[in-house]
């Protein structure tokens, strides 16, 4: 405002806010997976975050969404169960370095109108504690970044937004030649109960493992004395179950990422050429009558190997020749889950020529089986 004689005056204009009580409450039990909001949801809703076990804490952190536009300084956080607990900072210094109360307890509310797409991740403190950083990120459509932790262990929480699942579509690792360089790819976010999906090196033929799918809202990547590149996306790469080249990879139930998830699944991969297809299960469990079913067929659609795993047999391999392969985890609800390692390649000699019946194709398998070279991959 302008006063006498012209001279500018300043006019502060205060604005008292009466906070909302919170009455959302997520518990968080180390034995669990942490949990995340989006930020939308907890503008003018505070939400609390409390650990279940005596002695144990709460670590917040932004899983940022990457867009410039996302503020976080009208996310305000309180020390305790509820907004009349002390107020200790905002979210916007909590990126990288997560924020951790003082007892068992968090209050967090946003009090702005702008649209965020980031979300608010917590976790047990202690899970995330062997992490040199801990970081989270958002998937709204695709993300892409340099993930760099030499001589250090870091972990990231992958999220996509409206979806459950994900895919790995691009990785490179820059230091090639350490050998101690190992990427890690859990379920969830770190707890003791994450399983172990893959593992990835330099060493690693990354050139034919990719696009790979994670039939789940989220996992973490754990990077040990590394530095690489990834891109990720929750939306199916085209012709994903057409297969025109060399292809590696692995099949898991939902379950198997997230055991309040389901069991079932159903997965083919075509290919309109004739190939050999390997298959490996690597961890099973079945429960309530449930089957997990490995099938080869021709372009007839005839089966030209069949496997059927009724009990938590682990390790146990089929393979076929075919242009399609089917793996199938069905029957009565119940926890069961699997992980299925897949491998497909040409018949280099295959002579379209001639005409062989399914015998011979089946003597063929044998023989690739102890000729073709094996993976070093884990």
């Amino acid at each position: 405002m302008t006063g006498p004689q012209g001279r500018s005056k300043a006019l502060l204009v205060f604005q008292w806010l009466k906070m909302p009580k919170s009455t959302w409450t997520e518990t968080l039990h180390k034995n669990q997976s942490g949990t995340n909001v989006d930020c939308m949801e907890i503008q003018q809703n505070p939400i609390t975050f409390t650990a279940a076990e005596n002695g144990e804490k709460v670590a917040l952190n932004i899983a940022h969404s990457g867009y410039i536009l996302d503020k976080f300084d009208s996310y305000f956080i309180f020390d305790g169960p509820d907004t009349s607990s002390p107020v200790v900072g905002r979210m916007n210094s909590h990126v990288v370095v997560p924020f951790i109360p003082s007892n068992q307890s968090v209050t967090i509310i946003g009090l702005t109108k702008q649209v965020v797409y980031s979300n608010i991740i917590a976790n047990i403190k202690s899970n995330i504690g062997a992490y040199r950083k801990y970081q989270a990120a958002v998937v709204i459509d695709q993300y892409g970044g340099q993930l760099d932790s030499i001589n250090q262990t870091i972990a990231v929480t992958f999220i996509a937004k409206d979806a459950n699942q994900l895919y790995i579509t691009y990785l490179k690792f820059n230091e090639i030649e350490n050998e101690k360089c190992e990427m890690r790819i859990i379920s969830g976010t770190p707890s003791p109960i994450s399983n172990l999906l893959l593992i990835y090196t330099p060493s690693s033929p990354l050139n034919i493992s990719f696009p790979q799918q994670f039939p789940a809202s989220q996992f973490t990547a754990e990077l040990s004395d590394c530095s690489v590149y990834m891109v990720i996306t929750k939306n199916t790469p085209v012709n994903f179950n057409m297969v025109t080249d060399e292809r590696i990879g692995y099949v898991f139930t939902p379950s198997f990422l997230d055991s309040q998830q389901t069991p079932f699944l159903n997965f083919t991969l075509n290919s309109n050429e004739t190939r050999h297809f390997s298959t490996t299960v690597e961890s099973v469990k079945v429960y309530n009558k449930q089957i997990l079913a490995i099938n080869v067929m021709n372009s007839k659609g005839i089966s030209t190997m069949s496997a059927v795993v009724t009990g938590n047999e682990t390790g146990g391999s089929a393979e076929g020749i075919g242009n399609s392969v089917n793996i199938n985890f069905s029957g009565m609800t119940g926890q069961g889950q699997a992980k299925i390692r897949f491998n497909h390649w040409f018949l280099l000699f295959y002579l379209h020529s001639f005409s062989f019946d399914e015998n011979f194709l089946n003597l063929l398998q044998i023989i690739l089986n102890r000729y073709l070279h094996s993976y070093n991959y884990k």
